[in-house]
């Protein structure tokens, strides 16, 4: 008999499909304790933080160089409603929310009593998302 076939060296089959379970359970544990969803989540809502900081700070930057908010600047109102004013000048454009399903751009503006400004990001996924003087 040849001597290759005398050292049988290797693995057996129920030997790999414990490794193989050990990895898929492992592999479970990974994924549930990373939880994608929530870290999409927390992602889309610091997103909109830094969309609320800049249309306040948009607002804001206009009441110093005119003296007043814009004239559009009505009640609760869109951020894109007072588009006319604030892009070109103090924004490239007025930011969308990072969803798709949300009305408008997703950003409430509001005078306050404070005399201030107040954005909140509408369809924010976790707390409560403003800027400024926002009370409801």
């Amino acid at each position: 008999m040849p001597s290759f076939l005398k050292n049988k060296s290797g693995f057996t089959l129920i030997e790999l499909l414990i490794v193989l379970g050990i990895i898929v359970a492992l592999s479970a544990l990974i994924i549930v304790a990373i939880n994608p969803s929530l870290q999409f989540k927390m992602a889309r809502d610091n997103q909109r933080k830094t969309h609320v900081s800049v249309i306040h700070g948009a607002f804001s930057e206009y009441k110093a160089r005119e003296g007043e908010f814009p004239p559009c600047l009505d009640g609760e109102i869109l951020a894109e409603e007072c588009e006319n004013y604030l892009v070109s000048d103090y924004l490239v454009s007025i930011p969308e929310d990072p969803r798709d399903d949300c009305t408008g751009s997703g950003y409430l503006v509001k005078e306050s009593l404070a005399q201030g400004v107040g954005v909140k990001a509408e369809c924010a996924e976790g707390e409560e998302i403003t800027a400024g003087d926002w009370r409801d």
